[in-house]
């Protein structure tokens, strides 16, 4: 893991996002790379200066850009990291995957204030691409985190598509040290019968390794009352869970269960891409 992505909007979330990507990369050596992404209505990127001056409303807004910029490469910087930065302009955020492959960047990380975060960072539907396509692990975080004492919290059905996903988040929890606890939530509703579910957890425990701290199934009256249930006995807990690209649907329950908890629960979280 050589690159981190770090998305910002500024925001005081961003700004935690920023100093866990910080403490991320001293810790595995990697480099960062922050990207502010903006709407201008001109297209900036291939006018030239002398026509940039006419525009100095944009121009006061890029600027500001830079140096709010400038500022999170300093604050790498003084911690020994090689970092940049770049700025996206309209369309930039909509080829975010392309961008990421570009760049080689092997974790994503990026704020959330609960509802907002993610909607202020991308306009429309773009917000959802970050989590729904991201082929690389993104962090969502929510308040200062320690990664001194992190604790991922896996919470899934652990069927078989979702082990080549959680192989990359137990490449990232070995780096940084982190336990990985293997967590089902029991809704009460029809499908797998718990004893499946333990079963299918043994092939995980298996690939978690070292990291494997333990298993354990939550009853809860839905997901995200179970995960909090947990999480709030678990100092430095991050909620980790795999979701499908195309649809943003976990296979916990329909509909988009990874954005429902980065909207509902003060808990970090990853995402992964199956």
């Amino acid at each position: 893991m050589k690159k981190i992505l770090v998305l910002t909007d500024f925001s005081d979330s961003a700004q935690n996002a920023a100093q866990m990507a910080v403490q991320i990369a001293k810790k595995i050596n990697a480099e960062i790379l922050f990207l502010h992404c903006t709407e201008v209505p001109i297209d900036w990127l291939t006018m030239t200066e002398g026509n940039k001056a006419i525009y100095t409303d944009v121009k006061e807004k890029v600027n500001n850009i830079h140096g709010e910029l400038n500022a999170l490469v300093k604050l790498a910087d003084q911690e020994g990291i090689e970092a940049k930065h770049s700025v996206g302009f309209n369309k930039d955020t909509t080829h975010l995957n392309e961008y990421m492959e570009k760049n080689e960047i092997d974790l994503v990380v990026m704020g959330s204030t609960g509802a907002y975060g993610l909607k202020e960072l991308f306009s429309g539907s773009n917000s959802q691409q970050v989590v729904r396509h991201s082929e690389v692990p993104v962090l969502i975080i929510k308040e200062p985190l320690d990664i001194s004492n992190m604790q991922i919290v896996f919470v899934s059905d652990f069927e078989a598509e979702i082990l080549p996903p959680f192989k990359k988040m137990v490449t990232l929890a070995k780096a940084l040290d982190a336990k990985i606890h293997l967590i089902h939530v029991d809704i009460g509703e029809f499908g797998m019968h718990i004893w499946q579910v333990e079963k299918n957890m043994q092939a995980f425990v298996s690939a978690a390794g070292e990291q494997f701290a333990d298993t354990f199934v939550v009853h809860a009256f839905n997901v995200e009352e179970g995960v909090d249930k947990y999480c709030e006995k678990k100092e430095g807990a991050i909620i980790c869970m795999a979701t499908h690209g195309r649809t943003g649907i976990s296979r916990l329950i329909k509909g988009s269960l990874t954005e429902q908890l980065v909207k509902h629960l003060d808990v970090s979280l990853i995402s992964l891409h199956i």
